[in-house]
């Protein structure tokens, strides 16, 4: 259904469980035009990590609703 229906945005979560966010994001990456992560460990490092695996922004749990917003507006302003 992604190739057919390519979506603009998807926000993860990086502990999905028995699945690890870096394997979902291989099979999806080439229909979302921007991926934002969330995690508990907003080490410098590991933000790197995600960056330079292709994530657009990382956000820290937990998110308050500013954070978000302001995530989802810099998305915007990217798209234009």
């Amino acid at each position: 259904q992604l190739d057919t229906n390519p979506y603009d945005v998807i926000i993860t979560d990086l502990n999905l469980g028995s699945q690890q966010v870096t394997e979902v994001f291989e099979r999806i990456k080439a229909h979302v035009k921007y991926k934002v992560v969330i995690t508990a460990n907003p080490t410098s490092e590991s933000r790197e990590k995600l960056l330079n695996q292709g994530f657009d922004q990382v956000l820290a749990k937990p998110i308050n609703e500013a954070d978000l917003r302001n995530s989802v507006t810099n998305i915007n302003i990217k798209s234009r």
